[in-house]
């Protein structure tokens, strides 16, 4: 596929994923609850995660405001999560980190991040990474206060 190719559907993904976000909402009793926003742009996440006993997702909802980049992420970051446990999901959001911050991802790291590897695109945009970093932040955050 030619770069060119790759970069549109790329576009098209988070595109997808800001005009019909996946699993938005709330949950009522959400076993982990993460908060955040962005003061410098607006955006704002909250990601409830449901939780069984040996702690994989078995629910996972987004809801916020803001840019195209920041709720595509957390849209894309909800349906990847699902039915992965927490030392998963951590590792998940470690190698997104990596990649926004210029480190090369080997095949299968990127592999492991699925969809969210459309987000590529934002290192050349330094002020939006972390509109696409705002949703997996606090979810990390989270995990580890949970986790203790």
């Amino acid at each position: 596929m030619a770069l060119d190719d790759l970069n549109d559907l790329f576009q098209e993904i988070i595109l997808d994923h800001y005009k019909n976000p996946r699993n938005k909402g709330q949950l009522d009793k959400p076993d982990l609850r993460a908060e955040g926003d962005n003061p410098f742009c607006g955006d704002a996440v909250q990601i409830d995660v449901a939780l069984d006993n040996n702690n994989y997702v078995t629910n996972v909802t987004f809801s916020g405001t803001g840019c195209s980049i920041s709720q595509a992420a957390a849209s894309i970051l909800s349906e990847i999560i699902k039915e992965k446990n927490l030392t998963e999901v951590s590792h998940i959001i470690s190698l997104f980190r990596k990649m926004l911050h210029g480190e090369t991802l080997q095949q299968a790291e990127m592999d492991t991040i699925g969809e969210l590897r459309s987000l590529h695109g934002v290192t050349n945009f330094p002020i939006r990474i972390k509109c696409a970093l705002l949703g997996p932040v606090i979810l990390a955050d989270s995990i580890n206060e949970y986790s203790g």
